[in-house]
């Protein structure tokens, strides 16, 4: 595969600056170059600008595999640290609790060491729901959500066309990725 260099190492911004600057110049002349010199000069600037996009288009293909072969490797070691931290609490956990079993089988609320004490105190009561129907209702609240169905409305928009109030539907795009047949 014969790799095409560019003829100015431009950004793919300024690619698109250049094109947009070829098309108002065409369209100031109507199209029509009569001047064979002036025609040879567009279609030598169209030429360099498709062979920078070219570029351009497989630099940001290659930049964009790099980038998100990236993510995923911090992805990876995302989830290695979230299990890492979750280890260490739990770790942390179950040596408070070893604590709470040491005073508890000594019958004491406190443990002293050279440096730490550790004291046993009571924490703040909490509600444990055994089961709740058997709960008058005087200590139950409603609870009321209320939302839109965005799959509904943008279904009914759709096939009928219907402009629903408050709502607008947005046509996206994505970006697809193919290799070129040679």
């Amino acid at each position: 595969m014969n790799q095409i260099e560019p003829t100015k190492n431009l950004t793919l911004m300024q690619n698109v600056g250049e094109y947009g600057a070829l098309v108002d110049l065409l369209r100031e002349c109507g199209g029509e170059l009569s001047d064979g010199m002036v025609e040879k000069t567009v279609d030598g600037w169209l030429a360099e600008i498709q062979t920078n996009m070219a570029v351009k288009v497989d630099g940001y293909y290659f930049k964009q595999e790099a980038i998100e072969a990236m993510a995923a490797q911090l992805k990876i070691e995302q989830d290695q640290y979230t299990m890492a931290i979750r280890g260490l609490n739990n770790l942390g956990k179950a040596l408070k609790e070893r604590l709470k079993f040491a005073m508890n089988q000594m019958e004491t609320d406190e443990l002293i060491g050279n440096r730490q004490r550790f004291k046993l105190t009571l924490s703040a009561p909490r509600v444990v729901i055994e089961d709740e129907t058997l709960i008058p209702a005087t200590f139950c609240r409603e609870r009321v959500i209320i939302e839109v169905d965005k799959d509904l409305v943008k279904k009914h928009a759709m096939e009928f066309g219907e402009i629903i109030p408050g709502v607008k539907i947005e046509q996206g795009h994505t970006l697809r990725s193919y290799k070129v047949k040679q």
